[in-house]
């Protein structure tokens, strides 16, 4: 992602061991939301900055979580409207699926 302000949180939970309560991805295209992954009881494994090959700073920054579910759309009928096309995750607590979300 880039550099924004969210790094700083970020890497304060991972310094602190912090475990964070819920968050949300989305994934967007020029028409609407490709995808959205949720997950919930979240650890920071790794999080640092680097410079790409355009010069461009960005943060890496990578999770557990202990439920994480996944968010698929795609285009109605009319091809206007974006609507769930798919929508599955897991609870790795329980070791069932995990479908409230």
């Amino acid at each position: 992602m880039n550099v924004m302000d969210a790094a700083a949180i970020l890497k304060n939970a991972m310094a602190n061991g912090d475990q964070l309560m819920n968050a949300t991805v989305s994934v967007m295209t020029a028409t609407g939301p490709s995808y959205t992954i949720t997950m919930e009881k979240i650890r920071v494994v790794a999080c640092a900055e680097s410079m790409g090959c355009n010069s461009v700073m960005t943060t890496e920054v990578s999770l557990q979580a202990t439920r994480i579910g996944w968010t698929y759309y795609a285009a109605d009928r009319s091809g206007m409207n974006m609507v769930v096309s798919q929508k599955y995750g897991f609870d790795a607590e329980t070791g069932q699926a995990w479908n409230k979300f």
